[in-house]
């Protein structure tokens, strides 16, 4: 994020610049074709060869290599709990936390 966003290094950021950025890069790299707006899902399967199954309300179904749980950047962070957590075999972590997780991947 660069100062075009009305933001100068080492100031907070507010939620509507995240915002500003999120779409312009969603914009400039496509990512709109890849999003399914006011879509519940269902569940998420983790598949025995890697990737998820994931489940949508009106019952049709999703394959993914990685799944992203987005439950709010600039809000107070929230990692939801689900059965089998303690069986998922790879580490369970906030998105505020990536640069501390980042040797993980």
């Amino acid at each position: 994020m660069d100062e075009s966003f009305g933001v100068k290094r080492g100031q907070h950021v507010p939620g509507q610049a995240v915002h500003n950025y999120l779409r312009k890069y969603a914009d400039t790299f496509n990512v709109y074709r890849r999003i399914r707006f006011r879509t519940k899902v269902e569940t998420a399967e983790r598949q025995h060869g890697g990737g998820w199954l994931v489940t949508l309300e009106s019952g049709s179904k999703l394959s993914a290599r990685k799944m992203i749980v987005a439950t709010g950047l600039t809000s107070e962070p929230f990692l939801p709990e689900f059965e089998g957590q303690g069986l998922f075999g790879a580490p369970l972590f906030h998105s505020k936390d990536l640069q501390r997780n980042a040797e993980l991947f």
